[in-house]
């Protein structure tokens, strides 16, 4: 974990202004473990992927006020996708048990013959 290393994530990102790596070797000398651990995370973790684009800068910006979810709201459609998720892996598994006995009982049908 370095300055030149931090520089590179920022980079991956697509920032493209020239930094000299000695004017932020600074913060890798720090003894603060959050920092650290946050440095650390950048370095590792940082790519074009974390960008928000232009385009989807734009799109957001487009969503009429009071339609983006708060917290609170995001945490209830979260619990709500779990809440389906979970009833379609039961079902799944009711099917599943369902399939398993219908081989069961054509094995033995075969077994017969």
């Amino acid at each position: 974990m370095s300055a030149s290393g931090f520089i590179g994530a920022l980079k991956s990102t697509g920032y493209d202004k020239k930094i000299n790596p000695s004017a932020l070797q600074w913060m890798f000398h720090l003894e603060s473990r959050r920092v650290k651990a946050l440095l650390r995370w950048m370095c590792q973790n940082l790519s074009e992927d974390n960008v928000v684009t232009a385009s989807e800068r734009e799109d957001f910006e487009k969503i009429p006020e009071g339609k983006v979810l708060d917290d609170s709201e995001l945490e209830e459609a979260f619990g709500l996708m779990e809440s389906e998720a979970q009833d379609s892996i039961d079902s799944l598994g009711q099917d599943l048990k369902r399939l398993d006995s219908e081989i069961a009982d054509e094995k033995s049908r075969l077994d017969s013959l």
